[in-house]
């Protein structure tokens, strides 16, 4: 089959045939520029030819397994988005898979919408700035986005996520509404004045104290405001509307 020639190219290492070759049928049928290698080092020898935006790896393969793989492939294409699978109760690759950075593992049979989902929102270049004062909570919705496929940034303060906004293109904002100096209303006000018609989401766990900076965040097009404690399907699906109307336009 003749891929759809896009600048976002995937590559998919397993060392079952029937099974890259599947995969890549249905990825090529939806607009991406696949690759397959049924081995670690036809992967590696691949990679060191052409840039690959995303990785989709068997962990458990004869010869080199994916992690090795893995970690010989981040100085080649560090940029890269690595997703592991596996059809084994394998915790310990696993676990070195995710300390050593992959992005997720995915259990087989693939959930082929998940896997998807995850390659669309990285096609589409999803950055998300999260500004919040609260360290935690940043770390949290951070290791959510990525988990799903989007690229993410935290600024701990208003100015730092304006200075960021700056130098850096971001499609979308989870703001906290209270936040010391510039609030969550001014913060956005002066990364829409930054960015021009960028989409935000607007969190708080204090529903009634900033009632009204909410109200005027909404009146000022802000796509809509998550109460803590966070319900993430509820964050994706607002970005997820954000990136559909950016699309449109």
């Amino acid at each position: 089959m003749d891929c759809l020639k896009r600048e976002f190219n995937v590559l998919v290492v397993d060392d079952d045939e029937g099974m890259t070759e599947t995969l890549s049928d249905i990825f090529c049928e939806i607009g991406y520029d696949v690759d397959v290698a049924n081995d670690g080092y036809k992967a590696l020898d691949m990679a060191a030819k052409k840039s690959y935006s995303i990785v989709l790896m068997d962990i458990k393969m004869p010869d080199i397994d994916g992690v090795e793989v893995f970690r010989r492939l981040k100085p080649i294409i560090p940029d890269a988005k690595v997703l592991m699978m596996t059809a084994f109760a394998v915790d310990n690759l696993m676990k070195e898979a995710i300390d050593e950075g992959a992005c997720r593992v995915f259990d087989k049979p693939l959930n082929m919408d998940e896997v998807i989902t995850f390659l669309e929102r990285s096609r589409r270049a999803s950055f998300v700035l999260i500004v919040d004062d609260d360290p935690g909570v940043c770390e949290t919705i951070k290791d959510s986005l990525e988990f799903k496929g989007y690229t993410a940034a935290i600024a701990h303060s208003g100015s730092g996520a304006i200075e960021f906004a700056k130098h850096n293109h971001v499609n979308a904002a989870i703001i906290d509404v209270k936040m010391p100096v510039l609030n969550g209303l001014e913060t956005y006000v002066e990364l829409r004045n930054e960015i021009p018609g960028l989409g935000a989401v607007m969190i708080t766990g204090f529903r009634q104290e900033t009632e009204a900076i909410v109200k005027e965040a909404l009146d000022k097009k802000a796509h809509s405001c998550f109460y803590k404690p966070l319900n993430m399907d509820d964050i994706f699906k607002a970005l997820d509307d954000l990136t559909k109307v950016k699309d449109s336009n």
